[in-house]
């Protein structure tokens, strides 16, 4: 276990074959304007030279950069929860290998963290959780749209536990959260089947939406590069081939089964956060009827979706679920 104080904030930063980009990473954080914090790497089995480059930031500044020693895990989402786990800090913030971070993240993050844990009501205060929003890029960083969330249909201000159920609008390397949240996550994700969590961001920032407040800032504070490597991407599909790929599917069966697949994801990881030790009674019970919705009737479904808005992003998008929920 890795502990880090003085008020400090852990970067985690999982690695996997990320040589060519990784370097233009780390530089841009050693050019924060706020420097408190402590990077800590854990590279998932690769083979292309991240290691070293790894190594020779760590035997530059250990104080700076940390390696966490362990066996790979095999996928980003299982790689951030390990992280977390193994590093005791007061704040988190996590890190994307290929990225680029502009000078005043973590300074302008860290601000707009603070002045939302002051205007929460005191009992939410701890298991705050903020996130900003990031460029879209391309491999040389030229700027291909200003707004992650909106390249993605997503809104920034839809941060109710089921909206983030539906559409998280959030990036994981744009969070920053507290011990206590922190706290809260690894001792559900001990107890969780990680399998069944759709990703690690989504996770933590509904469960910061169940026990305390998530909110954004609608400002983009990193380069979210684009290559053929990205786990998740931002690429638009345009007005035709989605209704290309609308009747491909209907007509092909698929339609319908990857609705309900969505849906189960969905329902899934409500069930795993029901493992949060802090829920209160009515989040519990609004979980634990989520998870068991698939077997009601769908006027029963349609009246929870609405009672605890399981919405999509758009109203359009809602009444389209609505249709084959």
């Amino acid at each position: 276990m890795q502990r880090i104080g003085d008020g400090r904030t852990a970067i985690l930063m999982a690695v996997f074959q990320g040589a060519p980009y990784l370097q233009e990473m780390i530089e841009s954080l050693l050019a924060q304007t706020c420097g408190e914090f402590v990077v800590f790497f854990h590279d998932d089995g690769s083979t292309d030279g991240s290691v070293a480059i790894l190594r020779a930031y760590a035997k530059q500044d250990p104080e700076k950069f940390r390696i966490l020693e362990g066996a790979p895990l095999g996928s980003a989402k299982a790689n951030f929860f390990w992280m977390l786990s193994q590093v005791e800090a007061d704040h988190y913030m996590f890190a994307d290998q290929d990225d680029v971070w502009l000078p005043e993240k973590v300074e302008k993050t860290v601000a707009f963290y603070r002045k939302t844990a002051q205007e929460a009501p005191k009992a939410a205060r701890d298991f705050a959780c903020v996130f900003t929003d990031m460029y879209v890029a391309d491999e040389t960083l030229e700027v291909r749209s200003d707004s992650m969330i909106r390249a993605i249909g997503r809104d920034i201000e839809r941060t109710a536990a089921g909206q983030i159920l539906m559409d998280n609008p959030a990036a994981g390397c744009t969070m920053f959260f507290g011990r206590a949240l922190r706290d809260e996550i690894v001792e559900a994700v001990a107890r969780a089947d990680v399998s069944k969590i759709e990703m690690h961001d989504q996770f933590i920032l509904a469960a910061a939406s169940l026990l305390g407040v998530a909110t954004g800032l609608d400002e983009p504070l990193v380069y979210y590069r684009q290559h053929e490597n990205n786990v998740m991407g931002a690429q638009k599909k345009s007005l035709p081939e989605k209704i290309r790929r609308i009747f491909s599917d209907f007509f092909s069966g698929r339609f319908r089964a990857e609705k309900q697949a969505f849906l189960q994801s969905s329902r899934d990881t409500a069930g795993e956060l029901q493992k949060l030790r802090s829920l209160s009674k009515e989040d519990r019970r609004f979980l634990s009827q989520y998870v068991s919705l698939g077997g009601e009737s769908k006027r029963a479904r349609l009246r929870f979706y609405k009672k605890y808005h399981i919405e999509r992003t758009t109203k359009a998008q809602t009444l389209w679920m609505y249709l084959w929920a």
